[in-house]
């Protein structure tokens, strides 16, 4: 097992904006101000992570490379004040989409230039997320990163299955085979 990067971002978890068809052609997304200090949060546990390790050089090293696969895994503790709730899952229909909240946090660590930990995050091959009812208090995210290892593995553990059964389903079919 590779070394991970845990980051863990306190306050409310905001989903990703989606840009909203308006008129002839036009895209707008509108960004509320609680979706930008959420990014922020973001970025900034990102950068105090990297600084704590040694910096991007080091933290490169542990997710080895920049054309590395990545593996990511994220909880989401979305708040509520009912005690009842708190750690059970968090499937209420609402604005906690679970693929747009880890696509906020994607891209805030490593989906653009200027990104603390790069700018590629087609990077991550196998992602995991979960988002579970919490105390206002512990209200936040946490993100482990690491590299993504052998695809055979995941895919048994994700089925339950073993990785020989696993393996034999991976190899391609004898006629996608250049000869």
């Amino acid at each position: 097992m590779s070394e991970q990067i845990i980051i863990t971002v306190q306050g409310t978890p905001r989903s990703q904006p989606r840009g909203r068809a308006v008129g002839e052609n036009r895209i707008v997304s509108i960004v509320d101000p609680r979706t930008k200090a959420w990014a922020a949060s973001v970025r900034s546990a990102a950068q105090r992570c990297m600084d704590g390790l040694g910096g991007p050089k080091v933290t490169e090293a542990i997710l080895g490379g920049k054309r590395c696969p990545l593996a990511m895994r994220v909880i989401f503790h979305i708040p509520t004040k009912n005690p009842k709730d708190w750690g059970k899952w968090h499937s209420a229909a609402s604005r906690y989409d679970l693929d747009n909240l880890e696509k906020l946090v994607m891209d805030e660590l490593m989906g653009r230039k200027g990104c603390p930990l790069g700018s590629d995050d087609a990077r991550i091959a196998n992602k995991w997320g979960i988002k579970l009812w919490s105390r206002p208090r512990d209200a936040g995210c946490y993100v482990t990163l690491e590299q993504a290892g052998d695809p055979a593995l995941a895919v048994a553990q994700m089925m339950g299955r073993t990785i020989d059964s696993v393996k034999a389903d991976l190899t391609p079919a004898p006629w996608l085979i250049d000869n």
